[in-house]
């Protein structure tokens, strides 16, 4: 359902882009996620993930817009176990254009993430993201890049005696998109 809501948003938000005649930018991402904070780290392994985004300009190099990102697991050390994370938010990034076709950027987040454990806990929480990014414009349509990000992201109880574990981590990634 959470997918299925993420879709439609992200579907509304360039619909009315078109329809105001208006820049955004769409994309797709693929990243490693890696456990940062201290429990979070010493008890589970780095997960592969996607994230979708869609950026609009409010002005000149300042974009505001909303992803969704799905890791496909975190691997438990202990227990045999994996947990899910999935996180639905807004963002704001500020882009800096560089010669030959290069920029680079910051950017600000704030999500719902969600964690779902093996042990059928479902953990949400609000947290939020900083990170830099740099892209390459390919046409004048179509740009990849890649960007590093870290995630406070909230408390969790986890399995196998691991107890209150923060799942704050850093996601490394690359990312294409295609500018409208």
């Amino acid at each position: 359902m959470k997918k299925i809501l993420a879709l439609v948003l992200f579907l509304g938000l360039g619909s009315s882009a078109f329809a105001a005649d208006s820049k955004i930018e769409a994309g797709l991402g693929l990243f490693d996620g890696l456990p940062m904070a201290s429990d979070f780290k010493d008890n589970a392994k780095s997960a592969m993930g996607f994230e979708i985004f869609a950026d609009y300009n409010v002005a000149d190099n300042l974009f505001v817009g909303l992803e969704f990102g799905h890791s496909f697991g975190y691997d438990y050390k202990v227990g045999n176990g994996t947990a899910d994370e999935d996180y639905l938010g807004i963002r704001g990034k500020y882009a800096l254009p560089l010669d030959d076709g290069f920029r680079v950027y910051g950017l600000i987040g704030i999500a719902n993430y969600w964690l779902d454990l093996d042990n059928g806990i479902d953990e949400s929480s609000l947290g939020c993201s900083i990170g830099l990014g740099a892209d390459y414009d390919v046409n004048p349509n179509v740009f990849i890049g890649l960007e590093g990000r870290y995630h406070f992201s909230p408390t969790v109880d986890l399995p196998f005696g691991m107890g209150d574990v923060k799942t704050s981590h850093m996601m490394i990634g690359l990312h294409a998109g295609y500018r409208f």
